[in-house]
């Protein structure tokens, strides 16, 4: 008996709960990724099923989830995954993508606001898109593929801003373990978070939530929605969120990660007997304060001069104080404090190591977010026959995410001349960074509903995108393009006058080799109109812009034409064509067997490439535009096959082990230019492949209360892609480059990860259950050496180079590559666990009180690959208290909750500096201690 039952499947296609029967019908199929298990408060749901009064026996509930009208038992699914469903985000209070990350195994988010460091990893499988500080600046490779990837209502997105504001009416979030894409979407190499939001119905309701904390955040959402007419339904959901920083600031600057977000997403559905058809809108504005990476390691405040280069053992300063070898300090002689480092912390110690860090910055300038997602997706279902389904979905989001925060990391400012203060040279900056992303995508899939022992689904995939990166940092304590010297730097706010004196002046002065007519200079406006715009118009005129003029400065009230000292830009277009199919076959009621193959083929092409800073060249002041045009390669395509193979014994109801063979694909990239001196090294990044071999159970156990999911895993990897600081070949250095160094993407063979993991729910009785996980994992890094950032320990190397002031020939120190060939991947903790205690219980006259308590502890990690202890983040843990009153009738509800109850100061991430040359060793961190209270009411509107 092959076919599935579908008699107890709601008519209308939704989710629905059914309790396991004594037999079930023994065809699944397997071809849908996304019918998964919803489980519940931390992986699974469980409920007291219909048994006689004096039976003490509880039952786990079977959950029937869909995808698109597909319905799959959730213990038949053989593959490695959590399901938060609607039930469980609300429950645990799930509002960001940190309050998930306590909650599922194998996951870790790191910083997303200026896409520095590895990214949303999975199993320590991330995005390593930003590279070690150029100038001031960072390197970003925005032509990476994301390794794990992300979808809304099965549409992929490379945009992780702005996806499901507050997790607010979500069906459910999805996260699958492994490598993805020969069943749907976009291929990931690591994994995949789906995110489904609740549908229209032709049934009315309603839900209005407000909730209040002690940090004075106030979260408004609402959603409406039922019938227009037959066939045709609506639902509106919006959502408000405004407050003061959770990141105080003791500074002038104000506290960041100060949300203000309005969000709205109107959906259309229209739903007749072989038709399914659902538009949906999505508009989301922030405005507040942004999340920053905060200074972990105090700096050298006693010399004046810094960065001297490695092995000189001259003077560093003469007679007037002025710097002979590297640079004015810039903290020299400052008296405030860093408050996240704990007190009496050593000079470029990481915080972490001398007690417990906290979220608190000191800054002068405010934190400003600019950032907006429009997002449209269309999901079509058509039955071509009782046997055949066909469905469409289509995608498209114009995404600007814009942020601004202070780049010092200190208090100071500037003063009305412009000139450095107290020996604060290069103190009070800003960084601006802007991330505009452009995207659709077209799939079309093809699902059969057989009688028979072998069904399948067959899938087209296409998918473009406009993916750029932009950064400015602005420096006011040098406000002049190229400082140093440079007349131009008394072009500040209120030295108009001083201007005036400089008369006629000739453009080629400022800008080098770009041949101008003289202009006559009296203030700050005739030097941005008469110099500055043509340069500009000449720049952008050289290629395709992505920002305008009037995007790039903002007038000479706020000094941006001569106090900016450092850009990068940078732009990528991708195109991504793709086919697959996977189809299984039932050898009788307890062997299964499925395989599946995908081919894709990315196409990506440069846009801009492009680094300016004010520098000198040749004793002339110059703001040089570096590999403006795209070196070469300027395109290329990478394509492969991948799949997967697996097999499934069903000894028994409510009984699965697995054995499963997949294949995971991420394509190559490019190669930038990475400085002022480096020269490109020209090579296309080869594409990166791996093999994933998993076994797994999953069944109940105890009469049915207890729920366990269990999976070991290995990975194989070829051409691992890895961005790191290695020696290149001569013939790609310029005659000015100071070292054989350049940071760029190899390949490397023979990396591996394993580990295993376990999700369980038990039932204790009718008022106890206790769910969690515990996950393991290890890895190794294959051949390989690299410089490892912020190593105090390196080894010396010399290296002959001309002097790009004058051309002399001088001899320079650098840090030699280690090697890096067996160390850990980055932000993968050895251990990672969770337990969810809950107690519920009925209150005659009064309603249910249900109280919970989740603890979650992620063990320690290294930030990259150097895997030294010296910047290993410390495991941090998180305790989260809540209850929730629902009176009879169950209209209301309100729910106290304290989160993080120990306030308890974790690190989410590290970028590590190097402490000879003062620079900051910055830090993600968690959130501190919050106290809210929540109402939601739901009126009956039936």
């Amino acid at each position: 008996m092959y076919a599935r039952t579908l008699s107890n499947i709601d008519k209308e296609g939704y989710p629905m709960t059914l309790q396991m029967p004594a037999q079930t019908g023994k065809f699944r199929a397997l071809t849908i990724v996304t019918t998964m298990l919803v489980f519940g408060p931390t992986s699974f749901v469980v409920a007291q099923t219909d048994v006689d009064e004096d039976d003490d026996t509880h039952l786990i509930e079977t959950i029937i989830v869909t995808a698109e009208r597909r319905e799959e038992n959730i213990i038949e699914v053989p593959l490695s995954m959590t399901a938060l469903g609607e039930d469980a985000i609300e429950e645990l209070g799930l509002t960001n993508f940190m309050d998930i990350e306590q909650v599922v195994p194998g996951l870790q988010f790191g910083d997303e606001n200026e896409q520095k460091g590895n990214g949303t990893v999975i199993r320590g499988i991330g995005t390593f898109r930003g590279g070690t500080p150029i100038h001031g600046g960072s390197q970003v490779n925005v032509d990476r593929d994301l390794a794990v990837s992300v979808s809304v209502d099965d549409v992929f997105t490379f945009a992780s801003y702005g996806l499901a504001p507050q997790l607010f009416d979500l069906e459910r979030v999805e996260v699958l373990r492994g490598p993805q894409g020969t069943m749907r979407g976009r291929n990931a190499i690591a994994g995949a978070v789906n995110y489904y939001t609740k549908k229209p119905t032709d049934e009315w309701d309603a839900t209005l939530q407000t909730e209040l904390t002690n940090q004075f955040t106030q979260r408004y959402n609402v959603v409406f929605g039922g019938p227009v007419a037959d066939q045709l339904s609506f639902r509106i959901t919006a959502g408000y969120f405004q407050g003061d920083g959770a990141q105080e600031n003791i500074g002038l600057g104000g506290d960041y990660d100060a949300p203000d977000q309005l969000s709205i997403s109107p959906q259309l559905r229209f739903k007749a007997d072989r038709v399914d058809i659902n538009l949906r809108y999505l508009s989301v504005r922030d405005q507040g304060a942004p999340r920053t990476q905060i200074r972990i390691t105090e700096p050298d405040r006693v010399s004046r001069c810094i960065g001297a280069p490695l092995g000189y053992e001259g003077p560093l300063e003469d007679e007037n104080g002025n710097c002979i070898a590297g640079s004015q300090n810039r903290h020299y002689q400052y008296t405030e404090p860093f408050p996240a480092i704990p007190d009496n912390c050593p000079v470029g110690v990481p915080g972490f190591m001398c007690g417990d860090v906290e979220n608190v910055i000191n800054v002068n300038s405010p934190g400003v977010s600019d950032s907006k997602r429009d997002t449209w997706i269309l999901n079509v279902s058509y039955d071509l026959t009782d046997l055949l389904e066909l469905r469409y979905s289509y995608g498209k989001s114009d995404v600007l995410q814009k942020t601004s925060r202070d780049q010092d990391n200190t208090n100071v400012v500037a003063p009305e001349q412009g000139d450095f203060i107290g020996g604060h040279a290069g103190v009070d900056s800003r960084i601006h960074t802007v991330f505009p992303y452009d995207e659709y995508s077209h799939e079309l899939q093809l699902y059969s509903q057989f009688d028979g022992p072998f069904n399948f689904v067959a899938g087209l995939f296409y998918y473009e995108n406009a993916n750029a990166w932009s950064a400015e940092v602005e420096n006011f304590a040098l406000s002049g393009i190229g400082d140093l010297g440079n007349p131009f730097q008394r072009f500040s706010r209120g030295a108009d006058a001083e201007a005036a004196a400089l008369g006629v002046i000739q453009p080629g002065q400022v800008f080098g080799f770009f041949p101008f007519a003289p202009v006559e200079v009296a203030n700050c406006q005739d030097f941005h109109d008469g110099v500055l715009v043509p340069f500009l118009d000449l720049i952008n005129s050289l290629s395709t812009p992505i920002r305008t003029i009037s995007e790039i400065e903002t007038g000479c009230d706020q000094r941006t034409d001569h106090t900016l000292i450092l850009t990068q830009d940078l732009l990528v277009d991708t195109e991504t064509r793709a086919a697959f199919i996977t189809g299984e076959y039932r050898l009788d009621e307890e062997w299964l067997v499925s395989g599946g193959l995908r081919f894709s083929e990315d196409y990506k092409e440069k846009g801009i490439n492009r680094i300016s800073r004010g520098t000198w060249f040749l004793g002339v002041p110059v703001f040089s535009i570096l590999n403006h045009f795209a070196l070469p390669p300027t395109d290329g395509t990478w394509s492969k096959p991948i799949g997967h193979l697996g097999i499934e014994y069903t000894p028994e109801v409510n009984r699965l082990i697995y054995g499963r063979i997949s294949t995971g694909y991420r394509s190559g990239g490019f190669n930038y230019d990475s400085g002022a001196e480096v020269a490109n090294p020209g090579n296309l990044i080869k594409s990166e492949t791996n093999v994933n071999y998993e076994v797994g159970v999953k069944g109940l156990f105890a009469d049915q209360r207890l729920l366990i999911a269990a999976a070991a895993f290995y990975y194989d990897f070829d051409d691992y892609q890895i961005l790191a600081t290695q020696e290149i070949p001569e013939e790609y250095l310029t005659p000015f480059h100071s070292s054989p160094l350049v940071e760029f993407t190899d390949n490397i063979d023979g990396s591996s990860i394993w580990g295993a993991e376990a999700e369980f729910e038990y039932y204790i009785n009718e008022s106890w259950r206790v769910s969690g996980f515990y996950a393991y994992q290890d890895s190794s890094i294959g051949t390989h050496s690299s410089v490892v950032e912020g190593d105090p320990n390196a080894r010396i190397g010399t290296w002959e180079h001309l002097r790009l002031q004058d051309g002399a020939m001088l001899t320079s120190f650098y840090v030699l590559p280690t090697v890096l060939s067996g160390n850990q991947l980055p932000m993968q903790p050895n251990h990672k666990t969770a337990l969810t205690v809950t107690y519920s219980t009925e209150i005659a006259t009064v309603g249910s009180l249900q109280l919970g308590s989740t603890f979650s502890y992620t063990g320690s990690r290294y930030p990259d690959i150097g895997n030294l202890d010296y910047w290993k983040m410390p495991a941090y843990s998180r305790l989260d208290l809540r209850g929730t009153w629902t009176p009879p009738g169950d209209n209301w509800s309100v729910t106290g909750y304290v989160q993080n109850v120990l306030d308890r100061i974790g690190v989410l991430e590290v970028l590590p500096s190097s402490p000879r040359t003062n620079s900051a060793g910055m830090a993600t961190l968690t959130e501190p201690r919050q106290i809210g209270l929540q109402v939601r009411w739901r009126p009956s509107l039936r």
